[in-house]
C-alpha cells in the first residue's frame, strides 16, 4: 500500500494506491493549517477504506512548490512521523 501526497498552492490531494492501482483519492484545501488538514484528511480516507497505517509501506510527496517551501517541509515531517 502506498500513500501519495500531492501538494499544490492551497490544495492537497491524497491518493492511496495498492499495487500501483488507485484505491481512493481525497482533495482538501489548506491555507495556514496544512498540518491539521493532513491529519484530518489521512484519517478520513483511511477510515473510509477501512485501512490501518500499518498496511502502508511507502509514502511519496509530489509538489510543484519546491523542497524549500514550508508546505513541503510540513508534509515531509508529517510523513516521517507516520513512519514511526
Amino acid at each position: 500500500m502506498e500513500i501519495i501526497l500531492d501538494l499544490n498552492p492551497n490544495q492537497l490531494t491524497i491518493r492511496i494506491l495498492k499495487k500501483r492501482m488507485p484505491i481512493d483519492t481525497e482533495v482538501a484545501k489548506y491555507y495556514h493549517d496544512l498540518s491539521n488538514v493532513l491529519i484530518m484528511t489521512i484519517d478520513k480516507i483511511l477510515k473510509r477504506n477501512r485501512l490501518d497505517l500499518k498496511a502502508v509501506k511507502r509514502y511519496k510527496i509530489l509538489s510543484n512548490l519546491g523542497p524549500d517551501s514550508t508546505s513541503h517541509k510540513i508534509a515531509q515531517a508529517f510523513i516521517e512521523g507516520l513512519k514511526i
